[in-house]
């Protein structure tokens, strides 16, 4: 009888070794998958920041295509300022030729009289 109650106690031991061992191992996964769970969140977090990034960026190059047009716009404004400029000249030169050009036929007018 006390051979079975000892063999009794060896097998209840050797479960329990066997359900601990069973049980750390499953802490073992439980940690790994925690520190994987951990793992995606933070590279969850870095996509996020990484998609802000490339919409700033896109932004950043919206607004620099805008001011190359804006330049563009600017730069065409001031050649029409010139060439507006340019024409009040040529007017006031034609008029000041249409002037000289009465002003001789008078004259020629009265060296004729």
């Amino acid at each position: 009888p006390m051979v079975n109650l000892e063999a009794n106690q060896d097998s209840t031991l050797t479960q329990q070794a066997n359900q601990l061992s069973t049980s750390t191992q499953q802490v073992k996964q439980d940690n790994t998958s925690t520190q994987q769970a951990k793992q995606d969140n933070t590279l969850t977090q870095q996509a996020k920041q990484d998609s802000m990034l490339i919409q700033q960026a896109n932004q950043d190059c919206t607004l620099t295509q805008q001011a190359k047009q804006d330049s563009m716009l600017i730069q065409q404004a001031n050649q029409d300022s010139t060439s507006t400029q340019q024409a009040k000249m040529d007017s006031l030169l034609t008029q000041q030729a249409n002037q000289d050009s009465t002003w001789i036929l008078w004259v020629t007018k009265e060296d004729n009289m």
